[in-house]
């Protein structure tokens, strides 16, 4: 009877426990978002803005991207979408995906990170030159009193690195 009465009371105890682990991304984001169908198509959209040079379909796939903290995956057609298509967005874009691992530009661990903040430079820069509003801020907090390069100087600048 003891053991009936230990199991009545406790039973409901711990079955109604919380479950903590639930990772916080399911409660942030909607279901939707993580769907393989929601995923597919954003990947053809993209793909599709990519093959078309279309910013409006470019800036919804990417957004989609930002929003399920995939941007890195974004990376290529962002550098497509800037090279082939001068995409101001896409050129920026580019710059927030090559240094969001290590914060601000600058960090040079090692001869692939000084590489990579050239490139990411770079597209900062053709952003600015393309008149991005988001990079024109970026850049003038971060060339707040020297004169601001050309974005070629840093392709050349990472050519020069061993």
């Amino acid at each position: 009877m003891k053991k009936l009465i230990f199991v009545l009371i406790f039973l409901p105890v711990f079955s109604c426990k919380e479950d903590k682990s639930k990772n916080i991304q399911e409660i942030i984001q909607p279901s939707v978002y993580n769907s393989s169908s929601e995923i597919l198509k954003n990947d053809s959209l993209l793909n599709l803005a990519v093959s078309t040079g279309n910013e409006t379909m470019y800036a919804n796939a990417y957004s989609y991207y930002w929003l399920t903290e995939r941007a890195h995956l974004a990376l290529y057609p962002s550098i497509i979408m800037s090279d082939k298509y001068n995409c101001a967005m896409a050129s920026f874009n580019a710059y927030l995906i090559l240094t969001q691992q290590d914060g601000r530009v600058g960090k040079e661990n090692n001869k692939s990170n000084k590489r990579t903040n050239c490139l990411a430079m770079y597209y900062l820069l053709k952003a600015y030159e393309l008149k991005d509003s988001n990079a024109e801020i970026e850049v003038k907090s971060l060339f707040s009193s020297l004169k601001i390069p050309k974005s070629n100087s840093f392709l050349v600048d990472m050519s020069k690195i061993d």
